[in-house]
């Protein structure tokens, strides 16, 4: 399930058995190396910084990138159920974990975890990094902590939280007061003074980052399917251009306008049928991670075939 990576050079790869590899651009494999594991959990996609292949499961794991060779355990990190990723704070390289913890690469170190994260489950998406300030979800749609990290330095670092975003109470309310868990697998997505984000149900919110309010939210009427190991939304709002794409798993993609009200410019769908011997749709699972672009195509990534569109 973790999304391989490249540094240009090379492509890393790491899966659910704790095994990492690293390949050419010619397919010959330059290392592998497993790592022992105790117990099954969800795959994180895994990250390169400073020179450390990045990696979790169960724990944290720091592999030379040139060599493959174990550098480091961090067991501390002992739940994450999204990407980890590379970034550069206070002028250093690091990795941030789901729950916006922060890793010093070289050796492993924690340097900053969040307060108040518990045990409990606190959320899917990954974090937004942005110069030196992070965007961290927590509890699906319904949090976002800001942390500035201007100045930090030394072993433990105490950035200045910034601020919560938040919803309104009525989102997360059914008609008869019962409770909706707005849960999201998408990081939220920051432009000009505005956040956006999606629940994995395809409703979408859009809030202010100066006022740290929400400003509107919609349903946008999407068709993803749903069972006990799928959601119907899971790829992160995506800006293209000057339009945001918004992705279901079954084809569907509306791309809107940034904004302060909500404007829908297009709707496409990929209707691709498949011949399955499993109790499930025909239709083809895609667009589980966000569109990519090389500024003249987009491509979407589906369970058997990779997708090509170009743009106009």
């Amino acid at each position: 399930m973790p999304t391989p990576l490249s540094d240009g050079k090379h492509v890393f790869v790491w899966n659910g058995m704790g095994v990492a590899a690293c390949f050419d651009l010619d397919g010959t494999r330059k290392w592998i190396t497993r790592v022992e594991t105790d117990h099954i959990v969800y795959g994180s996609s895994p990250t390169l910084a400073d020179g450390v292949f990045v990696a979790f499961f169960g724990k944290l794991f720091g592999f030379d990138a040139e060599t493959g060779k174990l550098k480091w355990t961090q067991h501390r990190i002992n739940k994450n159920v999204a990407a980890v990723l590379a970034a550069k704070l206070a002028g250093q390289d690091v990795v941030v974990t789901q729950a916006g913890e922060i890793i010093r690469p070289s050796d492993g170190h924690l340097l900053f975890r969040p307060r108040g994260l518990t045990t409990g489950d606190q959320g899917w998406a990954p974090p937004v990094i942005l110069g030196d300030t992070m965007f961290s979800p927590r509890y699906g749609v319904n949090e976002i902590n800001v942390f500035d990290f201007t100045g930090c330095e030394g072993v433990t670092w105490q950035p200045q939280h910034v601020g919560q975003i938040g919803t309104t109470p009525e989102v997360s309310r059914k008609p008869d007061g019962g409770w909706i868990d707005r849960w999201t697998a998408g990081s939220p997505l920051v432009w000009e003074g505005l956040v956006y984000q999606i629940d994995i149900y395809g409703n979408l919110f859009v809030s202010d980052i100066a006022e740290k309010k929400m400003i509107y939210w919609h349903d946008l009427k999407l068709r993803g399917f749903m069972h006990y190991n799928s959601v119907p939304v899971a790829a992160s709002p995506t800006l293209i251009g000057r339009h945001i794409f918004l992705c279901d798993n079954q084809g569907t993609t509306v791309v809107i306008e940034p904004g302060r009200e909500y404007r829908e410019v297009a709707r496409n769908r990929i209707d691709t049928v498949l011949d399955r011997h499993l109790p499930l749709p025909a239709q083809e699972t895609l667009t589980y991670s966000p569109p990519i672009t090389d500024g003249q195509h987009i491509y979407l990534r589906g369970e058997r075939y990779l997708y090509c569109v170009g743009l106009e």
